[in-house]
């Protein structure tokens, strides 16, 4: 973890030395300017003034794993010790889903500073800036009888429940699970499935980058431009942990239908009218969703048609 070493060792955004920053951190110069190098090739905003200094444009704190398991083991002792911390991965999802089924553990969860290939919905990729944002995945054991569909939206709202909690802002969600702040995107989540064992990975913009925003392919927000200043990211992970731990246990127990009605309160476009993608095309207001989570729309003739997967259109109010 030398990037995450290295970047403790800046207290301000003025130039360090190569030297001092050796000297604070224990590593070697060799070690300081080869991670620097690293840092700045996969996007952290440092740059080097000089040959002998490294800068960096804003402050970054980098996650603590020993804080996040301290913090989790106060609820969920199992949890707290399944947790793992990588500087740089291809993708969360992908690490738990490629480990043998007899290794992947129930809780098992992967927690990333940066994705070479982070992963979204509809096979799209997932922008977060290395050591500012949060990407995280939990594996979860559910009995073989346990209906999944909708898990995706429950997940949504234990996301909302978590953010609430961190700094009480007005979330809202779209369907089937963005969690928005004035219809622009903050969070997004991605199910994937093994078996019974399921993995749930979690992307949060903490404080996205203007090349970042540039890359993604629609409006996004971060919670740094909601609050106007960082968000301790291992303090916010402990709550995520464990509104997921105690959400996908009741969500084991009584399906979408014990979050249901906390979603459509959350909908940000109920009301609105919708359009799908690709054929055949289908149009109506937004009423609610299923027990199933499929988003339910009402056509022009009064029918109520399911929306059962695909992108959608917000039309204009």
């Amino acid at each position: 973890m030398l990037g995450s070493i290295l970047l403790r060792g800046f207290n301000s955004n003025q130039p360090v030395s190569l030297d001092e920053l050796a000297l604070v951190t224990g590593l070697s110069i060799e070690e300081v300017e080869r991670t620097c190098n690293w840092l700045i090739g996969i996007g952290v905003p440092l740059s080097r003034p000089s040959a002998d200094t490294a800068q960096l444009a804003r402050p970054i704190l980098p996650l603590n794993l020993e804080q996040i398991q301290q913090a989790v083991s106060t609820f969920d002792i199992d949890l707290a010790n399944r947790v793992e911390l990588f500087e740089e991965i291809d993708s969360t999802n992908q690490y738990l889903m490629s480990l043998p089924f007899n290794q992947l553990q129930h809780k098992q969860v992967c927690i990333a500073e940066h994705m070479t290939a982070g992963r979204g919905r509809q096979q799209k990729k997932w922008y977060g800036g290395a050591y500012e944002n949060l990407m995280l995945s939990i594996a979860w054991e559910f009995h073989s009888e346990v209906r999944l569909s909708g898990l995706s939206l429950a997940v949504a709202v234990m996301v909302v429940n978590c953010l609430q909690q961190i700094c009480g802002a007005r979330f809202r969600l779209k369907w089937p699970n963005d969690v928005l702040v004035n219809e622009h995107k903050l969070s997004g989540i991605l199910i994937e499935v093994r078996d019974t064992k399921v993995i749930v990975g979690i992307g949060i913009n903490c404080n996205l980058s203007f090349s970042d925003q540039l890359e993604i392919d629609q409006t996004a927000t971060s919670l740094f431009e909601l609050l106007g200043r960082l968000v301790d990211r291992s303090e916010l992970i402990a709550v995520l942990l464990g509104e997921l731990s105690d959400g996908l246990e009741l969500f084991s127990v009584n399906g979408l239908e014990a979050f249901r009605e906390d979603w459509m309160q959350l909908h940000a476009f109920t009301e609105r009218t919708m359009r799908t993608f690709g054929q055949p095309v289908r149009e109506g207001r937004a009423v609610g969703i299923d027990q199933s989570g499929a988003l339910l729309i009402r056509t022009e003739n009064g029918r109520i048609i399911p929306i059962n997967s695909g992108e959608l259109e917000i039309l204009p109010a």
